[in-house]
């Protein structure tokens, strides 16, 4: 029986040193450093609701996409004065350009 519970014992502290390792190469301060963090991320999503956190995540996507709907089309402003240069042959000046 004492060999079987100490058989046990070792095996329990070869696993939680390894577990230990794994955690501390993640940067996180071993297995008690886990706990807190696990603690923390438990009490940060009590207060914040998944669909909070959804709402947020589409609002984001939507400034995201139009973002890169406005830089697409300052790119092909950027590209029709450039033409627009070329053609005339002369490049247009800053306040030529604003006044048309």
């Amino acid at each position: 029986m004492s060999r079987d519970l100490r058989g046990q014992a070792s095996e329990v502290l070869r696993v939680y040193g390894e577990i230990g390792r794994r955690v501390s190469a993640t940067g996180v301060d071993g297995i008690s450093g886990l706990l807190e963090l696990h603690g923390r991320l438990e009490r940060a999503l009590r207060d914040v609701s998944a669909k909070e956190v959804e709402w947020a995540l589409d609002r984001i996507k939507g400034v995201l996409d139009e973002m890169i709907r406005v830089d697409s089309e300052l790119r092909r402003l950027q590209r029709i004065l450039v033409a627009l240069d070329l053609e005339s042959g002369e490049p247009m000046r800053p306040a030529e350009r604003a006044s048309g």
